[in-house]
């Protein structure tokens, strides 16, 4: 448990710090850039924890293990000729026939599922104990620790988000595809577009919360 201590602990720390820093409001530019680089502290942190955590840690990860092994071993035709998920065992044959190992292999997902999170939150933030606090109590977190296809899937949506914003749909499109290709459930990320650009007024509202409950 001390790692998870580790984890919470030291940006609290530096937030509580940084916030006994601001004397004025001409430190209030500062503080959030302060605040902003505890972000990437939080985020460090978690990735050396996902990084180097044992086999151990999560439900799902011996079967990971079997898949890494099962499909670095077998021939490309072998990868292609699966119709789910075809990305991820892709994924494990080209890190296993680069040579890598199993722990390299969680080294790596480690890095590009933490990165894109790391990124968005650093610009995004201005308050990074409000920020951390909700990304630990949200499910996505514990997933992190178990469901690797799940976590490149809903990373991936990160791109997918920005491309929404931006409007690029053929890109926004073409980040959904590769996330369906990690985990099938990712088609479900298509609805992000409508969600976002939708204009809220009361005649919608009658619409929109029956849907949510649904």
């Amino acid at each position: 448990m001390l790692a998870y201590y580790l984890l919470l602990g030291i940006p609290l720390f530096l937030s509580v710090t940084n916030s006994l820093s601001v004397t004025n409001e001409l430190n209030i530019e500062h503080k959030i850039k302060n605040e902003r680089k505890i972000i990437l502290v939080f985020f460090f942190i978690f990735f050396f924890l996902l990084a180097f955590r044992s086999i151990d840690v999560g439900i799902d990860l011996p079967n990971y293990l079997y898949y890494f092994n099962h499909f670095g071993q077998n021939s490309w035709s072998y990868v292609f000729n699966h119709d789910e998920d075809v990305g991820y065992y892709l994924l494990n044959k080209i890190i296993y026939s680069l040579g890598g190992d199993f722990r390299f292999f969680l080294m790596f997902v480690a890095f590009i599922t933490v990165l894109p999170f790391a990124i968005f939150y650093y610009k995004e933030s201005e308050n990074s104990l409000l920020t951390i606090s909700l990304f630990v109590n949200v499910s996505i977190f514990t997933m992190f620790f178990s469901g690797l296809r799940q976590t490149i899937a809903f990373t991936i949506g990160i791109l997918a988000f920005d491309c929404v914003r931006k409007k690029k749909k053929l890109a926004f499109l073409f980040w959904v595809f590769i996330a369906c290709t990690m985990h099938r459930t990712a088609f479900l990320l298509l609805i992000l577009y409508p969600v976002y650009y939708i204009k809220i007024t009361k005649n919608t509202f009658k619409f929109l919360v029956p849907a949510m409950a649904i």
